[in-house]
């Protein structure tokens, strides 16, 4: 994959969670609709948001250099932040 695309993924995850938060704050500053409910969906979408876009980059890798080199780069990756 691209390391522009990653990047741009990562900074569309970004949005798309200060969004959610954003949207619940306002609503709850304004008293208006179900604040609670958007709190939980908010906090959700802070867990399944971001593993949702790293199981499609995964899976855009494995079909493009297959399974082995998706595994690699994973490793590669996992190498670079322990350093």
């Amino acid at each position: 994959m691209n390391k522009k695309f990653k990047r741009f993924m990562a900074w569309l995850v970004i949005i798309l969670l200060l969004a959610c938060y954003a949207v619940t704050f306002i609503l709850g500053v304004t008293g208006k609709g179900d604040t609670a409910n958007l709190l939980m969906a908010a906090i959700a979408a802070t867990v399944i948001i971001p593993v949702t876009m790293y199981a499609i980059l995964l899976f855009g890798h494995v079909l493009q250099g297959g399974r082995d080199a998706a595994l690699r780069d994973i490793e590669d990756t996992s190498d670079e932040e322990k350093e």
